[in-house]
């Protein structure tokens, strides 16, 4: 633009040829209603995908607490088998050379707490069991 088409303030001149926008009240309301309804749209799909993404995760959440929870009762009852076990060989109902060898291991742990037990009361504190 030419330095004579400028006002003062810099801005451009308005010629009978410049497009002119309409500031009515109802343009703005159009506007404005148009703005909104993109607006909801669009955090209505953000909402859907949310959903969806949650409800997996929820899902996927079930499904490994399910297996953890499994795991933990299969654990729990290989204890209380070694338990069974050992009170068995302990009473002479069942002998095996392996499992002669995994209560000798059995024996040395025991040995183990019971003198760490010690040191841990020496020091005037107390066991898990006290």
């Amino acid at each position: 633009m030419a330095r004579d088409d400028m006002h003062s303030d810099d801005q451009p001149e308005v010629t009978e040829e410049s497009p002119r926008r309409s500031y009515t009240r109802e343009g703005l309301e159009e506007a404005g209603a148009g703005f909104l309804q993109a607006l909801g749209d669009g955090l209505g799909v953000l909402l859907d995908r949310s959903r969806g993404e949650i409800e997996t995760v929820a899902r996927t959440g079930k499904a490994r607490y399910d297996l953890l929870q499994a795991q933990r009762d299969r654990d729990t009852l290989f204890r209380k088998l070694g338990r069974e076990v050992y009170h068995m060989s302990q009473e002479g109902e069942l002998d095996h050379p392996q499992l002669r060898h995994a209560i000798e291991r059995l024996h040395d742990a025991h040995a183990r707490i019971a003198e760490l037990e010690l040191g841990v009361r020496a020091t005037g504190g107390r066991t898990e069991e006290e």
